[in-house]
């Protein structure tokens, strides 16, 4: 293939920003970068925006878009939670756009889908995440998050029965782990032995331990 004649970008501008970390010096030379509503800044991504379509408007861009998509619709499979020789994991086919949280008896026995995300709603954005199974297996708690929210919310589900919990009394929504977010929180902390929950809300003044 020949090799195609491309205009380089523009020489992006390097600083002279020098920081001293644990006593020796660290250059950030595109920290001016991180203002991105500084002139500079704005200035520069609109030059980058015109290299890169004068790039790919030279190209065709029909086999890469198909290549991509052959490398990209793969299966995907959470870390597995064992419980009582069943395996408890999310899942994403191929197909797919979003995870369901299924089971599978050993490690050669069928999927069984517990949680649809379809069956919560049918906005493509809002997902849900597998966040604990309880020794015995009866209960799986997990949470339903609406598009990148950090915040998302807490549910269990009685895996016998289907039964969804959908709220859970006195507890407050979830922010995950290294979350910046202020308000109140609940969070797993962990579980008792058998069938249930325990949830510690930082919200209270003293933390106060619910178990469901």
């Amino acid at each position: 293939m020949a090799r195609r004649s491309v205009v380089p970008p523009a020489v992006t501008r390097r600083g002279s920003v020098v920081e001293l970390l644990h006593g020796v010096e660290v250059a950030d030379p595109y920290r001016w970068l991180e203002d991105a509503n500084s002139p500079e800044t704005q200035e520069w991504l609109a030059e980058q925006h015109e290299h890169a379509a004068r790039y790919f408007a030279s190209i065709a861009p029909e086999p890469i878009r198909r290549r991509l998509a052959e490398l990209m619709r793969t299966d995907e499979i959470g870390i597995p939670h064992e419980r009582r020789g069943y395996y408890y994991f999310s899942r994403r086919l191929a197909y797919e756009q979003r995870y369901s949280i299924c089971r599978r008896f050993g490690l050669d026995g069928p999927d069984e889908v517990l949680i649809d995300p379809s069956a919560i709603s049918a906005d493509p954005t809002i997902g849900i995440e597998l966040r604990e199974v309880t020794p015995d297996g009866a209960l799986v708690c997990f949470l339903v998050r609406h598009g990148g929210e950090d915040e998302a919310e807490i549910r269990v589900v009685q895996v016998d029965s289907q039964r969804t919990i959908d709220s859970l009394p006195g507890l407050n929504r979830h922010f995950p782990s290294g979350s910046m977010t202020t308000p109140a929180t609940t969070t797993l902390c962990g579980m008792t032995t058998g069938a249930a929950f325990d949830f510690i809300d930082s919200g209270r003044p003293v933390p106060r331990i619910a178990t469901f």
